[in-house]
């Protein structure tokens, strides 16, 4: 015959559950402690305390009970009531050093979760875990959340802007993930109005993500030749015009040629 019971112990209501003779063991796991205690007080029984870890029930309430809840047992038998004190702890793996990809293993082999983020300003290797918090060592409940910071690498200076014209240079720098700075400037001559002749930092550096970049574009007048034209070229490249010689030195009338004969030349009128 199987008898049911229930006991009130502070309110609440715990189910004796057995068949045969004896006290039944009360079933209070997930209860709190103190209750938990009353409860087994109650049913003639008397209990002992033993505390563990338990990663499904809070800390002070019961998880585990021996003899189990329902069972029957003769009066004043030592019930062991389990006492949870939270969830087990881990220590915190050291991961600083190692790719991303090995230390969310590593975590998740520890039974810990993990949360990633990417230092775009760090140039180093990329994918490399360069911070974590908790540090290494660290005691934390199991499924805690370890925060990593990995190396973003950095982004190297194009190699095809200088040459390029604004525009185009703009683009690609841009398209590269970098801001871009314009200033205007007078470089070689062998640069075009309009196009870059010099970038800061030089191409092929390798610098943060998203870092300025300034491009300096030709502005000056691109040096020419002017091309000779007859007589000799003043200072402005155009030729001297030689006036007509005149009698008086003046401008005036052009001379006339004297008319000279076999026996002389007659006197200019």
């Amino acid at each position: 015959m199987t008898f049911n019971h229930i006991a009130v112990v502070g309110g609440g209501a715990y189910y004796l559950l057995g068949s045969g003779s004896g006290n039944a063991v009360p079933i209070v796991v997930g209860e709190p402690l103190a209750q938990a205690e009353q409860a087994v007080t109650a049913a003639h029984l008397t209990y002992k305390v033993q505390q563990g870890s338990s990663g499904q029930y809070g800390k002070g309430t019961v998880y585990q009970t021996t003899p189990t809840g329902g069972s029957r047992v003769p009066a004043n038998t030592v019930v062991i009531l389990y006492e949870s004190t939270g969830a087990p702890t881990v220590a915190v793996p050291p991961l600083i050093g190692q790719s991303a990809t090995n230390a969310e293993a590593t975590l998740q082999g520890k039974g810990l979760n993990y949360s990633t983020k990417t230092n775009a300003s760090c140039t180093g290797q990329a994918g490399q875990v360069t911070a974590q918090s908790p540090s290494a060592g660290s005691q934390v409940p199991s499924g805690s959340t370890v925060q990593i910071t990995t190396c973003g690498g950095g982004t190297a200076i194009p190699g095809n802007v200088v040459g390029a014209s604004q525009a185009t240079a703009t683009s690609v720098l841009q398209q590269a993930g970098f801001q871009v700075k314009v200033a205007q400037g007078t470089g070689p001559s062998q640069y075009a109005n309009g196009t870059v002749f010099n970038v800061v930092p030089n191409s092929g550096t390798t610098v943060a993500q998203g870092s300025i970049v300034t491009i300096y574009v030709q502005n000056g007048a691109t040096p020419t030749t002017s091309p000779s034209t007859g007589g000799s070229p003043t200072a402005g490249g155009s030729p001297t015009a030689v006036p007509p010689t005149t009698g008086d030195g003046a401008g005036g009338s052009p001379n006339t040629l004297p008319t000279c004969l076999p026996v002389g030349c007659l006197p200019l009128g």
